[in-house]
């Protein structure tokens, strides 16, 4: 399982990462300030951490829609067999 989270994790800093940086013109958020008084909020890198983390959230809920739909089909097809008379 930690195995298949870190292959997720991979796939996510190194392809899609780069896809959303295509679409967003090559905009890259780990550099973005936020300057309050002397303070400066590195905010960047929370962005780019919240968008990781709703690509993997969208990830993982269509890989659990799938195989609950897979699922239902498996328990579906032996109930309609056993139904018919023979």
């Amino acid at each position: 399982m930690l195995r298949s989270l870190r292959s997720l994790v991979k796939l996510v800093a190194g392809l899609i990462n780069l896809i959303i940086g295509i679409l967003m013109s090559g905009i890259d958020f780990a550099g973005l300030l936020a300057t309050v008084g002397e303070a400066e909020l590195i905010c960047g890198n929370f962005i780019m951490a919240i968008i990781n983390f709703l690509v993997i959230a969208l990830l993982v809920f269509k890989l659990v829609r799938s195989l609950n739909k897979m699922k239902e089909a498996e328990e579906a097809a032996p109930a309609t067999a056993s139904a018919c008379p023979t």
